[in-house]
C-alpha cells in the first residue's frame, strides 16, 4: 500500500512538474512583452517631445513669417510712393524741358 502511496506521490510530482514547466516560458514571455511595452511607452514620449518642439518651431517659424510679410507691405508702400514721386520728378523734367527748348 506504501508503494502505491509512494508511486502516486512520485506520480502526482511529476504530473506537477511537468504542468510547472509550460510556465517559465510563458512568465518568460510576459516579461519580454512588459519590456517592449516600457520601450515602447518611453519610444512614444520622445516623440510627444519631439512633435512639441517641431510644433514650437513651427509657430516660430509663423510668427517671422508675418513679421517678414509686415515688412514686405511696408517696403512695397515706400516703393509705390518712390515711383510716385519719381513719376512727379519726370513729369516736372519734361515740362522744365520744354520751357528750355523755348527759350
Amino acid at each position: 500500500m506504501q508503494r502505491r502511496i509512494r508511486w502516486a506521490w512520485v506520480a502526482l510530482g511529476a504530473l506537477l512538474l511537468n504542468m510547472a514547466l509550460p510556465l517559465r516560458p510563458q512568465a518568460a514571455q510576459a516579461n519580454d512583452i512588459r519590456a517592449q511595452l516600457e520601450q515602447a511607452q518611453r519610444d512614444l514620449e520622445a516623440v510627444r517631445r519631439k512633435q512639441k518642439e517641431v510644433q514650437n518651431e513651427l509657430a516660430n517659424l509663423a510668427f517671422q513669417a508675418e513679421e517678414a510679410e509686415a515688412q514686405l507691405r511696408l517696403v512695397e508702400a515706400e516703393l509705390v510712393q518712390a515711383n510716385a514721386n519719381l513719376a512727379i520728378v519726370a513729369a516736372e523734367y519734361e515740362e522744365v524741358s520744354a520751357e528750355l527748348e523755348l527759350v
